[in-house]
C-alpha cells in the first residue's frame, strides 16, 4: 500500500527494547544484575586477593608496556632549557605514533569521517585498556550518522542520527542462548548496527528476576558506515535509536477485528471478536526527527510496518498508528517450527 516515494524509513524501538551500552554504566530504574561494573563486593579474603593480584602484576605491566610502545614514541628527548619544578626535564615533540606512511599534515587535510573510514585514527588517542574492564573506557565522541530516508528512492535524501554510548535495540534482536539460524545479537557475537558500526556483545546484565536488561558491548571504529575494511562479514543488521536523543511515543498496533474470516457463522458474532485487535505500547522510543512529523504522513518503522501520526498526538505526546505490518522471518520460522 505504501510504496510511495514520500515514505521515509526510520527506526523505532518498542516497549520491549534493550539498552545497549559501550563501556560505560548507565543509570536505570530497574535493578541491575552482577557485572564487572558493580560496586566491589568481593567474597575473596584480602590475603588471597593480594596474592592473586601480585601474581598477575608482572603480566599486566608487560601488556601495558607493549601497548604504550605501540602507540607512543617513548624515547628520551628532553626539551632544552625547560624543566619541571624539581628540575626534571620536560619531553618535547609529538609522541603519538601515526600509521605507517601517514603524516600529521595528511591527517589535517582529511575529514574525521575519512580518517575513520580509512582506518587511520592514531591509536594514541584511544583509551588504554584496563585488565579488569575489557569493555570499559571506549571513547564515544558525540557524532552523527548519515541514514538513508528511503532505500528505494535516492532522491529522498538522508537524515542525521545521533550515535552515543547508550542505544536501544529491540529485545527480540537478542538471545542469550541462541538456537540454530538465529543470527542477531548474542554473547560474543558481532552484528551490524544499521548505517553505523559493527558491535560485539561482551557482557549481559540482569535484574533480580533474571531478566536481561542491558548488554555491554564494544564497537569497531573502523567499520563506520557498516562495512569492515578487512572484509569480514556479519549475518545480521539491527536497527537502533540513540537513548539520549530518542523521543517517547505511544504506538497503536491494529490487528484483525475478528479471529476468523466468517465471524458469526457459529451463531455468536461477538464470540469471534479478537481481544487483541488493538495493542497499545506506551513506552516506545523513536528517532527525534519524528517529533515533527505531520498528521497523516506515512512512515515506515524498520522491520515493523507502516505507520502514520494519529490526530490524538500532541506536542510531547506522540501517537502513531500501524496501518500495515511487515513480516519477521525469524518469528515466522518460530511459528512454523523451523
Amino acid at each position: 500500500m505504501f510504496r510511495s516515494k514520500s515514505v521515509r524509513c526510520l527506526a523505532v524501538v518498542s516497549l520491549l527494547g534493550l539498552m545497549l551500552t559501550f563501556g560505560y554504566a548507565f543509570a536505570q530504574q530497574a535493578e541491575r544484575g552482577q557485572s564487572s561494573y558493580m560496586p566491589v563486593d568481593t567474597k575473596e579474603s584480602f590475603a588471597s586477593l593480594m596474592a592473586r593480584l601480585s601474581g598477575e602484576k608482572a603480566g599486566a605491566e608487560q601488556e601495558h608496556s607493549a601497548v604504550l610502545n605501540e602507540r607512543y614514541d617513548l624515547s628520551d628527548r628532553p626539551a632544552q632549557g625547560i624543566t619541571m619544578e624539581r628540575g626534571k626535564p620536560l619531553q618535547e615533540g609529538v609522541r603519538v605514533k601515526l600509521p605507517s606512511g601517514v603524516t600529521w599534515e595528511q591527517l589535517a587535510a582529511m575529514s574525521a569521517d575519512e580518517i575513520r573510514e580509512r582506518g587511520l585514527w592514531p591509536k594514541g588517542f584511544l583509551p588504554l585498556p584496563h585488565p579488569f574492564h575489557p569493555t570499559g573506557g571506549q571513547v564515544f565522541p558525540k557524532e552523527e550518522i548519515d541514514a538513508i530516508n528511503n532505500p528505494e528512492d535516492p532522491a529522498a535524501g538522508t537524515r542525521r542520527m545521533r550515535f552515543g554510548r547508550e542505544l536501544y535495540v529491540e529485545r527480540d534482536d537478542f538471545m542469550e542462548n541462541p538456537p540454530k539460524n538465529f543470527y542477531r545479537l548474542a554473547p560474543g557475537r558481532e552484528v551490524r548496527l544499521r548505517y553505523a558500526y559493527f558491535v560485539t556483545c561482551r557482557d549481559v546484565v540482569k535484574n533480580s528476576a533474571g531478566e536481561v536488561i542491558e548488554l555491554r558491548c564494544t564497537y569497531d571504529p573502523a567499520t563506520r558506515g557498516g562495512n569492515a575494511p578487512d572484509g569480514r562479514k556479519v549475518r545480521a543488521t539491527l536497527h537502533w535509536v540513540d537513548a539520549a536523543s530518542a523521543v517517547p511515543a505511544e504506538i497503536r498496533l491494529y490487528n484483525a477485528l475478528f479471529t476468523r474470516p466468517d465471524p458469526g457463522v457459529a451463531g455468536d458474532f461477538f464470540a469471534d471478536l479478537n481481544p487483541n485487535s488493538l495493542e497499545v505500547l506506551t513506552r516506545s522510543r523513536l528517532e527525534p526527527v519524528l517529533a515533527g512529523a505531520p498528521p497523516g504522513e506515512p512512515v515506515q518503522f524498520e522491520r515493523q510496518g507502516y505507520f502514520c501520526l494519529d490526530p490524538d498526538a500532541q506536542p510531547g505526546h506522540l501517537v502513531f498508528n500501524r496501518t500495515v505490518g511487515l513480516r519477521d522471518s525469524w518469528a515466522k520460522a518460530q511459528v512454523s517450527g523451523g
